[in-house]
């Protein structure tokens, strides 16, 4: 494609390397199963900074030594639905002292389908949970709330 060029039916109407990729088309797993979710944020990490200077330095500002990864909480937002009961009986698993971690891939697609790029979280486990709120006055969907710690960040471009 040309600079400039938009997506025609000639070039098949699909993903360019020239336009961003949509984020609205995305999916998660926890481990092997999948689920559907409205909303995924927060994902992210950032590497915390030791600051430094020894006392014969000749520098003026301090040494920025970085240091050990902190990981953003993940938040996913989904429908509830009749019979739907995937996230309370793990998260209520870990409110009771046993562990229970699932490691958790978040994929976004491109417009077939595709996985363009992943995000793999290792040993996630539910922090908490968020019902919603009930409104006789308001037609909002019920959806609830997950929030979800883990060990360790992966990136893959697919």
């Amino acid at each position: 494609m040309a600079d400039g060029e938009k997506l025609t039916q000639e070039n098949g109407g699909l993903q360019s390397e020239k336009w961003p990729l949509p984020a609205f088309y995305f999916k998660v797993e926890f481990g092997t199963k999948k689920l559907s979710f409205q909303e995924v944020s927060g994902l992210g990490v950032q590497i915390e900074t030791q600051k430094y200077r020894h006392g014969n330095s000749k520098q003026q500002g301090k040494y920025l030594i970085p240091s050990r990864p902190t990981f953003n909480a993940v938040t996913l937002k989904k429908g509830m639905f009749i019979g739907d009961d995937d996230l309370f009986p793990w998260f209520k698993k870990n409110m009771t002292g046993s562990i229970s971690t699932k490691d958790v891939t978040i994929t976004l697609l491109n417009e077939k389908g595709e996985a363009e790029m992943t995000w793999q979280l290792a040993s996630a486990h539910p922090s908490k949970i968020t019902f919603p709120d009930f409104k006789s006055e308001s037609s909002d969907v019920a959806i609830e709330t997950l929030e979800l710690e883990y060990e360790d960040l992966s990136f893959i471009r697919n």
